[in-house]
Parts: C-alpha cells; structure tokens; sequence
C-alpha cells in the first residue's frame, strides 16, 4: 500500500489546508485524517441527503453547501443509544442510530459499528 501523504490539500469542505497545521492525509480522495479515522467528503444533492434522512435531514438554509450529515464509528450502537436516549426526534434503526439535525446544530449525526 503507498504511504499516505504528509498533508493534504484540502479539507472535507474542499477548502485549502494549511500543511504545518494538518495531519497526516487519509487513503480515500477527499478525505482528511481524524485522529486514527478518515474524514469521507461526500457532496449530495439536497433531494438525496432529505430521501436518505427524511425529517433528520439538515435545513439546506439556501445555501449551496454545507455539512449536512456526520458519521461515527462506535463500538456500541445500545451504549449509544442509552446515552443518546433523551435526544428529541432520535431514531434507532437496524445498523445506526441518527441524532436529527434539529437536536445538533443542524447537522445529522449518524452513529454505526
């Protein structure tokens, strides 16, 4: 496997990094290393973020871009849902847990394994 370079270029948003300050680059285009885990960009229309959260979905606000959904890998979706539990609107399903955007500064948290 090539190693990962030094910085990358841009951040998830797409805007330019400043090299001295970012860690090291994740293996996937437009990704950004986390700590020990990858920032994943994933530009989707606003039709595909309200299909895939219904009402979890972020508020677009008119704007062409912005962070409409988060994803972190837990080692215990029930350990998240209890802690989780009192969050207004959350939603349980099969493989996640999904905080809606209205319960997180606009922004739909989405919680996996």
């Amino acid at each position: 496997m090539a190693e990962s370079p030094k910085w990358c270029p841009r951040d998830c948003a797409g805007r330019r990094r400043d090299p001295r300050a970012a860690a090291n680059c994740g293996t996937v285009p437009g990704s950004v290393q986390v700590g020990p885990r990858e920032c994943k960009r994933r530009p989707s229309p606003p039709s595909a973020i309200a299909e895939e959260f219904g009402e979890a979905a972020a508020d677009p606000a008119r704007r062409t871009e912005y962070l409409a959904a988060a994803e972190f890998k837990v080692t215990s979706l029930p350990e998240t849902e209890r802690l989780l539990g009192s969050t207004a609107g959350l939603r349980v399903e099969d493989r996640r847990v999904v905080v809606p955007a209205a319960a997180a500064f606009n922004a739909t948290l989405v919680f996996t394994e």
